[in-house]
C-alpha cells in the first residue's frame, strides 16, 4: 500500500509540474520566444551598437549597465517620445556618481539629461519629455540614445561605461490599430504586449509591460510575458530586478 501511495505521489507531483509549465507558457504564447526582427534591420550608422557596457580593468562596479534593447541593438516604437530601460549596476548612496542620458540624430544631440546615480542595482527609465521643448521623433528615422556612467576603478582613474542602442519610430498600420482597438474594448483575448511584439514593436512592448507590472505585480499572466519578452532578447539576466 505504502508503494503505491508513493508512486501516485510522484504521478501527481509530476502532472502538477508539467501542468505549471504548459500554464505558463500558454500565458505568455503571444511573446515569441526568441526575438527575431525581420521586419526592421539595423541600419549603418557608423560606430557600431553596445547594449551592454564594455567591460574594463579594475571595473568600478560589480554589474555593468545594459539597454533593455534587442540583441542586434534596435528598438522600434510607435511613440513620438517613447521611455528608454536601462539596467544600471549597484552604486553606494555615499558615492553617487554621473549619468548622461544622450539622444542623437546623426551627429546632431536632440536631447541630454544628466543624473547622479545612486542606489541598489535596478532598472531605471529614461523618458523623452513631451512639454514641447523637444520635438518629437519623426517616423522612419534612425536615432541613437546613449547612457554613459563615469565612476573609478581601484587606481582611481575615470571610467565610462557606455551604452548605445537605436530607436526607430513607425506609424502603426492599419492592422495594428484595428487590434489594439480591439484590445482597448475588452473584445479581444490578446493583451497590447503581445500585440506589439507580434508586430515587432519591440519598445511599446517593453513599455506595456513596465506599466502592468507596476500595476499588477502579482499577475501570474504579466509575469510570464514579462520573463518571455526579455528572455527572447537574452535579457534574462534582468528579469528580476526592481522595475523604475
Amino acid at each position: 500500500m505504502w508503494k503505491n501511495y508513493r508512486w501516485g505521489l510522484a504521478i501527481a507531483l509530476v502532472a502538477s509540474f508539467a501542468t505549471n509549465i504548459i500554464s505558463t507558457e500558454a500565458i505568455a504564447n503571444g511573446i515569441p520566444a526568441r526575438w527575431a526582427a525581420k521586419r526592421y534591420k539595423v541600419p549603418s550608422l557608423g560606430s557600431p551598437v553596445r547594449r551592454e557596457a564594455a567591460a574594463t580593468r579594475g571595473n568600478c562596479v560589480t554589474d555593468l549597465p545594459i539597454a533593455l534593447t534587442p540583441l542586434e541593438g534596435i528598438a522600434v516604437t510607435t511613440t513620438a517620445y517613447p521611455t528608454f530601460y536601462l539596467r544600471v549596476p549597484a552604486i553606494p548612496t555615499n558615492s553617487p556618481v554621473p549619468l548622461e542620458f544622450t539622444l542623437k540624430d546623426g551627429n546632431k544631440t536632440v536631447y541630454q539629461a544628466k543624473f547622479q546615480l545612486a542606489g541598489k542595482r535596478r532598472i531605471i527609465a529614461l523618458s523623452l519629455p513631451a512639454t514641447g521643448i523637444l520635438p518629437p521623433l519623426e517616423i522612419d528615422r534612425d536615432y541613437r540614445w546613449s547612457s554613459s556612467i563615469q565612476c573609478s576603478n581601484d587606481s582611481e582613474e575615470a571610467v565610462n561605461l557606455v551604452t548605445n542602442s537605436i530607436i526607430r519610430r513607425v506609424a502603426p498600420d492599419a492592422a495594428l490599430t484595428a487590434k489594439l482597438e480591439a484590445v482597448s474594448a475588452s473584445s479581444s483575448t490578446a493583451t497590447k504586449p503581445e500585440i506589439y511584439a507580434e508586430a515587432e514593436i519591440w519598445q511599446d512592448a517593453l513599455t506595456e509591460l513596465v506599466n502592468l507590472r507596476r500595476l499588477q505585480p502579482t499577475n501570474p499572466q504579466v509575469a510570464a510575458q514579462w520573463q518571455t519578452l526579455l528572455k527572447s532578447a537574452d535579457l534574462g539576466t534582468v528579469v528580476n530586478d526592481p522595475l523604475p
